[in-house]
């Protein structure tokens, strides 16, 4: 999908600071973005390639790799729609969700080579961590350990708990 920024009296087709419904957005090593747009039940990841969403709104055009895709396409432009147009609606996640979320982010950090400290800023913040991490207490670096401690046992087959 290409993205390019809006002409002057054109209204943009992404604007992230007006879209609730964007969770991640990701700089991939070839300078495109991925746009995760999701709310509890459902979600879309665009690719763009272009302008980028995160320096300001963006026009889309929608590029299909040939006539095969045109069915999954114009599903997946239905779903995108939805999205954008409903409100946004969260069920709020459980405390075992949320454990589950953070091991799991904690495992492919530290597969990506992050240490302890940039876990817990992907997890809690860059502000609680600074305030957190020098602190008289180690009970944010021993979470991080456990986390990771988690996501590991998690690959290692613990998952298989999960599903059976």
């Amino acid at each position: 999908m290409l993205s390019q920024a809006p002409a002057v009296d054109a209204m943009p087709d992404l604007d992230l600071s007006v879209t609730p419904a964007i969770q991640h957005v990701i700089i991939r090593h070839d300078g495109s973005e991925t746009v995760q747009i999701r709310t509890t039940d459902r979600c879309i990841c665009l690719r763009l390639r272009g302008d980028r969403a995160l320096d300001g709104p963006v026009q889309l055009t929608f590029q299909v790799p040939g006539l095969a895709h045109i069915r999954t396409a114009t599903t997946n432009l239905a779903k995108l729609a939805e999205l954008t147009a409903l409100p946004v609606r969260w069920a709020k996640r459980s405390r075992q969700q949320l454990h589950f979320r953070d091991a799991l982010i904690a495992l492919d950090a530290s597969a990506a080579g992050a240490g302890y400290r940039s876990i817990a800023v992907m997890i809690i913040g860059r502000q609680r961590t600074a305030a957190e991490w020098n602190g008289p207490s180690r009970s944010l670096k021993d979470r991080m350990r456990r986390v990771l401690s988690k996501g590991q046992r998690l690959r290692d087959g613990g998952y298989l708990q999960l599903i059976c």
